[in-house]
């Protein structure tokens, strides 16, 4: 298993050439999604480390409870089974496990 956690990815209203927008779907779209929960932690919890922030995106995560099709098949499998964490990012849990881990309130 390759995936550690998901992010909104389809249909992201952006920016494209030409001073244009346009909706993209794809990893450089959920990409940034998961960036900035990873910098909103870092620029409110200033002492946790790379590997802290890491931990928390990924135990923070909001797992559905639902079947979906797996990649490329037509097999259902629970939605948690599709990455590590079992979710999809979830900026208030990080910012709330933080809160925890630092003891900042």
């Amino acid at each position: 298993m390759n995936v550690d956690l998901f992010a909104p990815g389809s249909d992201i209203y952006s920016t494209v050439p030409g001073n244009k927008y346009d909706f993209k779907s794809g990893s450089s779209m959920s990409t940034p999604v998961v960036s900035g929960v990873a910098a909103l932690l870092m620029e409110y919890f200033p002492t946790l480390t790379a590997t802290q922030v890491k931990t928390i995106l990924i135990k923070s995560v909001f797992k559905p409870k639902q079947l979906v099709n797996k990649p490329q098949t037509k097999n259902e499998v629970s939605f948690e089974s599709l990455s590590a964490s079992g979710g999809i990012v979830n900026a208030y849990n990080a910012v709330k496990m933080a809160m925890e881990m630092t003891g900042k309130n």
